[in-house]
């Protein structure tokens, strides 16, 4: 497990995609929102699974007998909500991850 924090970047994608250029060695994952109805509860609900599930996959899963890697992937989980949760369109969702972390 890398000893330091994992820097995410995520391309929320409305219409059209969106493509970042990331620093080599961050894990990049793209979400995409054109398909979801986002005036609606369950489009909401429905692009906060797929965030959830692509910080997962970009940060990795807790190990909890594996403290040092366990708290390596907390911290990533919470920087990259932080990031993703100032996006214009995770902010126009009022979207929150308080109990994904």
């Amino acid at each position: 497990m890398i000893k330091t924090s994992l820097a995410i970047i995520f391309s929320i994608i409305a219409s059209a995609p969106l493509y970042a250029a990331a620093p080599v060695g961050m894990a990049t994952r793209t979400v995409i929102v054109a398909d979801i109805n986002l005036a609606s509860a369950a489009g909401r609900t429905q692009l906060q699974r797929r965030i959830v599930r692509a910080v997962t996959a970009a940060c990795g899963r807790i190990v909890h007998s594996e403290l040092r890697a366990a708290n390596d992937v907390r911290r990533c989980r919470a920087e990259t909500y932080e990031a993703v949760a100032a996006l214009p369109t995770v902010r126009a969702a009022s979207l929150s991850f308080a109990d994904a972390r």
